[in-house]
């Protein structure tokens, strides 16, 4: 897992290389110490040369200077005004767009420790009841009690909703959905959070070529949709990246990201979250996004493969049945 990268604007990484530069040794304890000094210098030396020759051309200025200490010393205050505020300037642009927190850390790990405790809870009991039957247990049935991988995905897209709720920077309105993909089509909705907020958007609507979750389907890569409203403005259809639901939202911002087929890599599950605040959701961002979401999608692929396995086994008894 790669550490995020969030400084994506060229203006950001040309700011951060400066600042960088200027907090180095020689830099910061030479150059920067030169730069407040030798201008202010220069400048006084110039003034009281008996020859006023290089001042000439600043005019009246220029013989305000010849005359007044006081001016100097004041220009030379400005001077290293300017410089900081320039320093500050760039130090605040050489940030990244998005930094993690301490909370936002506890937040992650949170998110990830949920699914994970109750899957240890249900290996437990299971592990109980095996212990204490007198008959003997199959294997078969000791799979399938402590494999669960849909209801393990269910908390996971639940932590991952609580999440995006959590470290949302306003308080918007979020839904995240999971949705089982068949055909490259989504083909139900096996997930859906908050719990009483069923999706509205028809199964046949949602697989749209335009639709973002059809978007997400055929690249096989995240999709991100920062301004719902402008994008379903683009006069091409063909050039959209998602539909009008049936709600209706005037504002809004989606992402979708693909959860692979352990063998054959093809699309099987794709998750999305929504919020119902234009923005809430920045296409700049999706290194951040790609980098956290990537922590729960390694878990999503174990109970994938957990899926797969168990199906086939149960379509294989029955065939043999």
């Amino acid at each position: 897992m790669q550490k995020p990268d969030f400084t994506n604007s060229k203006l950001r990484q040309a700011c951060r290389s400066i600042v960088n530069f200027t907090e180095r040794g020689f830099a910061r304890h030479i150059l920067r110490h030169l730069a407040f000094v030798l201008p202010p210098a220069a400048a006084s030396y110039i003034a009281f040369d008996q020859s006023h020759e290089l001042l000439k051309p600043f005019g009246t200025f220029g013989e305000l200077l010849t005359q007044s200490s006081f001016l100097l010393l004041v220009l030379a205050w400005i001077w290293v005004i300017l410089l900081k505020e320039l320093h500050s300037a760039l130090s605040h642009f050489a940030k990244p767009e998005q930094e993690l927190t301490r909370d936002d850390l506890v937040a992650i790990l949170q998110a990830l420790y949920k699914p994970v405790s109750k899957k240890v809870d249900r290996m437990r009991s299971a592990a109980q009841t095996v212990l204490k039957t007198d008959h003997t247990t199959s294997a078969d049935a000791v799979f399938k009690t402590i494999t669960q991988p849909l209801d393990q995905m269910k908390q996971l897209t639940e932590s991952i909703h609580e999440l995006f709720q959590e470290l949302a920077p306003t308080n918007s309105f979020w839904k995240t959905r999971l949705y089982e993909v068949t055909s490259a089509r989504p083909s139900e909705c096996v997930a859906y959070y908050p719990s009483g907020q069923a999706p509205t958007t028809s199964l046949e609507a949602l697989g749209a070529p335009t639709s973002t979750i059809s978007r997400c389907i055929s690249s096989k890569q995240l999709q991100i949709v920062e301004d719902i409203p402008k994008e379903l403005s683009k006069k091409a259809k063909r050039h959209r990246r998602c539909i009008k639901g049936s709600s209706n939202a005037s504002n809004g911002a989606i992402i979708c990201a693909p959860i692979l087929h352990p063998v054959s890599s093809e699309v099987v599950f794709v998750l999305c979250i929504t919020s119902d605040e234009t923005l809430a959701i920045k296409e700049s961002l999706e290194p951040y996004y790609r980098w956290l979401l990537d922590h729960f999608f390694a878990r999503f692929m174990i109970e994938t493969s957990l899926l797969v396995m168990r199906r086939h086994i149960e379509d294989t008894n029955e065939q043999a049945a």
